[in-house]
């Protein structure tokens, strides 16, 4: 399970939320609930300022040995997520101003310098720890970051030979664009890719969204694609084309990106985000959750779902949880 919107993501919000938003309890909890491990999104300003590129501080660095600490006396195991690096976050898209990390020699020596910090800060750890490298690349090619990730997974193995780590897929870790990742022959690589999909309903009316913002309609799964004909006439005709229902079937075709790249590539896949946005009526929420599980479960696929809290309604605002859909998680 992800740990969203703790050390990554949190605003304007400082050391009061960090000291609160997530304590031990929540890992405790996480264990019971038969979950074996977190994704732990974190971005760069938590321990390192722009003006001082190259100083990691220990005020911000504690909490993510906080985390490893909680996860390994409860028996949990740990992926290390860089959420927002040095010229790259998700969100600024294909902002060039923002995203200079693929331009700017600089920017992606300090990306390179916090692996190789993360790496002999943590290189007494196991395989209890996973490197995730970025979060959901943006690109127009993919082909930069066929260039950089390499060099970063090198850097790391110098130090922590053993040490896995996890690439992703350009565009937010999109299926379809795995098959352009750079496919080595080093046993600790694992690929990942994100599945949001269908986004009509995994996202329906998401603030932060203008397209699923602007269209107020409730969406249930399985997804009758006619029944929202005017919104796939305007975004997606091609889906609406294919698909009469997005059901269990529907989402075994969007999977097959995936098998093929695990079949021609002999190595493994890993889905680090996955989820329901809050909104949705729960029976669907339920419904669809049960299906992407039983797909990752029928193809080996390792997974963490977005997010314990805020995004999803695994856990609610007053500290209760969401059993049904907690047991289908741990299936």
């Amino acid at each position: 399970i992800n740990l969203g919107h703790w050390i990554s993501q949190y605003g304007d919000k400082g050391k009061e939320h960090w000291d609160s938003y997530i304590t031990e309890s929540d890992f405790a909890r996480i264990a019971e609930w038969g979950l074996d491990h977190i994704r732990l999104p974190v971005d760069y300003m938590l321990f390192e300022r722009d003006e001082q590129p190259g100083v990691f501080l220990e005020s911000g660095l504690q909490y993510i040995d906080f985390a490893l600490d909680c996860c390994k006396k409860h028996g949990l195991n740990m992926i290390l997520d860089l959420h927002h690096t040095p010229g790259f976050f998700f969100g600024d898209k294909f902002n060039k101003d923002k995203n200079n990390l693929f331009t700017d020699r600089n920017q992606q020596l300090r990306f390179l310098n916090i692996w190789k910090m993360f790496a002999n800060r943590y290189k007494n750890e196991n395989d209890n720890l996973i490197f995730e490298l970025l979060n959901e690349l943006v690109l127009e090619d993919t082909e930069p970051w066929n260039k950089l990730w390499p060099e970063a997974a090198a850097e790391i193995e110098k130090i922590s030979p053993t040490r896995r780590i996890i690439v992703g897929s350009n565009l937010w870790n999109a299926l379809e664009q795995l098959k352009n990742l750079t496919v080595v022959d080093d046993p600790n690589i694992i690929y990942n890719f994100h599945c949001y999909a269908p986004f009509l309903f995994t996202h329906q009316r998401a603030a932060w969204d203008p397209n699923m913002f602007s269209y107020q309609r409730s969406v249930t799964y399985p997804m009758h694609t006619a029944e929202h004909q005017e919104f796939f006439e305007k975004n997606d005709p091609y889906l609406m084309e294919q698909y009469d229902i997005i059901d269990i079937h529907a989402m075994e075709d969007f999977f097959k990106p995936a098998v093929d790249f695990m079949k021609t590539s002999g190595h493994p896949l890993y889905c680090g985000e996955f989820g329901v946005y809050n909104v949705a009526d729960m029976d669907s929420t339920l419904r669809w959750h049960i299906d992407i599980i039983s797909l990752f479960n029928k193809y080996g696929i390792g997974r963490a779902v977005w997010s314990y809290k805020g995004f999803s309604r695994i856990t609610e605002p007053d500290g209760s949880y969401n059993k049904p859909l907690v047991e289908i998680l741990a299936r």
